[in-house]
């Protein structure tokens, strides 16, 4: 935060001001919300609870938070578990770890469930963001995005293309979707899924183009079927 009439008044609220009687225009609060660190400087002059509250009445999303120290680990938490920051690669990065790129899906699935709703609510916005090295996530991640009719058809098509796990046809539950899993590649390449996916959609393209990309292994299980 750079006005320092700003940054005096809101260490003024630790003495002797509750954090529902300041005031802030949406300058002020955009400021704030640039300054995560700031916030957390001004830990000694008062409790955690006078700050998570001063955060939770102006409802100031951080634009990028910084890895806790032991002095603000507790408002690190607060401000994490109750998603009071802003989407974007680098505050998942700082919240979940060099694991967010590599399978960030998966991450928020088996994280808070508070944090979890945040984020899926916003998936249109938080999968663009994802990093090119985002290509190992489980299947059950892999079936979650599949299934979800909420999340853009093309944003999900670039994200599941650059996938390297798979799953099972009978993972697919919504029709509409068996086109995007068989184009994208994100179904095991067996005969059976073959078969399942006529189950799901008559358009014959995605099928054979399907059987192309994977005529190697197809091939290598009708060899192995008829030398039983």
């Amino acid at each position: 935060i750079q006005d320092k009439d700003l940054k005096r008044s809101i260490k003024l609220l630790f003495y002797k001001v509750a954090p529902k009687t300041i005031t802030l225009s949406l300058e002020e609060k955009d400021m704030i919300a640039l300054d995560y660190e700031f916030i957390c400087s001004i830990m000694g002059m008062g409790d955690t609870n006078k700050l998570s509250n001063f955060i939770r009445v102006h409802d100031i999303h951080f634009d990028r938070l910084v890895a806790p120290k032991e002095s603000d680990a507790e408002l690190y938490k607060y401000v994490v578990e109750n998603c009071y920051f802003k989407i974007t690669t680098e505050n998942q990065q700082t919240i979940y770890g060099n694991e967010w790129d590599v399978q960030p899906i998966t991450l928020i699935l088996n994280g808070n469930s508070k944090v979890k709703t945040y984020l899926l609510e916003h998936i249109n916005t938080l999968i663009p963001s994802m990093v090119e090295t985002a290509t190992q996530e489980d299947p059950t991640a892999i079936t979650y995005l599949v299934n979800d009719s909420k999340i853009n058809r093309d944003i999900l098509y670039v994200y599941l293309k650059k996938q390297q796990r798979k799953i099972d046809a009978c993972e697919v539950t919504i029709p509409e979707s068996a086109k995007l899993a068989y184009e994208t590649n994100i179904i095991a390449a067996t005969w059976k899924n073959v078969a399942e996916y006529f189950k799901l959609n008559k358009s014959r393209e995605p099928i054979l183009t399907f059987i192309k990309m994977n005529m190697g292994e197809l091939t290598q299980q009708t060899c192995m079927t008829q030398n039983i």
